[in-house]
């Protein structure tokens, strides 16, 4: 196992789903630049530092850039509205979330704004894609990513279209309509420092089918939720699914 996988800080306990919803919800965001920054000790940064040139050397394809922290997420009349700020980068998360309980370092509150999508079959298959880079090891995993301060303001907040752009990006073209495309609401994930919206992508055709339009695709089902290959599930996907399944389908 890759000593800088955040996975030992995962508890067994489902993180809690604010704001849920079956129906479907919408979420705008504002970013906030008189606010406060997140001030990181000198002993941290220098822990930082050292994690990301460590995780520079296995995946230097990756490169640091901007995420949103969360300064407070509340529900209004059609969905949630969060106010955010981006002093915090890819970086940082990365070398917060390899700190270990032998690691004599502070742990840090904070939490980034990320999103995941959760297609499914009309005969209730969920698609998986693989996953190669990040700070978790090779794995299949739902759709989705950190948000980016850029794609907020040229999207004036609507977070909403940002799923419709990763969904249109990463799900196979023409098996879901993107008006469909609904929050359910919001993972408070602090074990790996994110706020996760998660958003319902229901498809319009069997898993079979898709499979025949994308050769690559992967598929899991409830309720054990087990793989047939050899690559594991991503551990944040199975945390997401199980809540799915646990506090949102009736």
């Amino acid at each position: 196992m890759s000593t800088e996988e955040p996975s030992r800080k995962l508890s067994q306990s489902l993180p809690e789903f604010l704001f849920r919803s079956a129906e479907g919800l919408s979420v705008d965001a504002e970013v906030l630049t008189d606010v406060p920054v997140h001030i990181f000790s000198a002993e941290m940064q220098t822990y930082i530092e050292k994690k990301w040139e460590t995780f520079l050397t296995a995946h230097p394809e990756l490169f640091d850039g901007p995420l949103l922290r969360v300064l407070s997420a509340s529900k209004t009349p059609t969905g949630i509205r969060l106010s955010t700020t981006s002093d915090i980068t890819y970086k940082q998360v990365i070398g917060v979330r390899s700190r270990g309980s032998e690691d004599a370092v502070p742990e840090e509150s904070f939490q980034v704004v990320s999103m995941i999508l959760i297609p499914r079959t009309i005969d209730g298959v969920f698609i998986l894609r693989e996953r190669t880079s990040g700070d978790w090891e090779h794995s299949l995993e739902l759709p989705g990513g950190f948000i980016k301060p850029a794609e907020v303001l040229a999207l004036d907040g609507n977070l909403n279209a940002i799923a419709q752009r990763i969904a249109a990006k990463e799900v196979q073209e023409g098996t879901f309509y993107p008006e469909s495309i609904s929050l359910l609401g919001a993972l408070n994930y602090t074990a790996i420092n994110e706020l996760m919206l998660v958003f319902d992508v229901p498809l319009n055709i069997e898993f079979a089918e898709y499979q025949s339009l994308c050769a690559e695709a992967h598929g899991v089902q409830a309720p054990n939720l087990a793989l047939s290959g050899a690559i594991p599930l991503h551990i944040p996907t199975k945390v997401v699914l199980h809540a799915y399944l646990q506090h949102v389908v009736v």
